[in-house]
């Protein structure tokens, strides 16, 4: 492999973030997604929130955010 072959692949493999699921709880939607933040923050301040999505956690009254995030 050339210098120039391992420096592309050097950037290709730096550029590529790692995505990660955080799981937050709460008895409302917004609830839930702080719950699921703090857990992304907690894991590394430098994550990036990518989607969220929200179902009910077994009670209608409570709520389960799935956080997908770039790490």
């Amino acid at each position: 492999m050339t210098l120039a072959a391992a420096v592309v692949v050097g950037l290709a493999d730096a550029a590529v973030a790692d995505q990660r699921t955080f799981v937050g709880y709460g008895y409302l939607p917004s609830d839930a997604h702080a719950d699921a933040v703090a857990a992304m923050q907690a894991y590394s301040g430098s994550c990036q929130e990518i989607s969220t999505s929200y179902s009910s956690a077994g009670s209608e009254h409570y709520w389960k955010a799935t956080l997908t995030a770039s790490c």
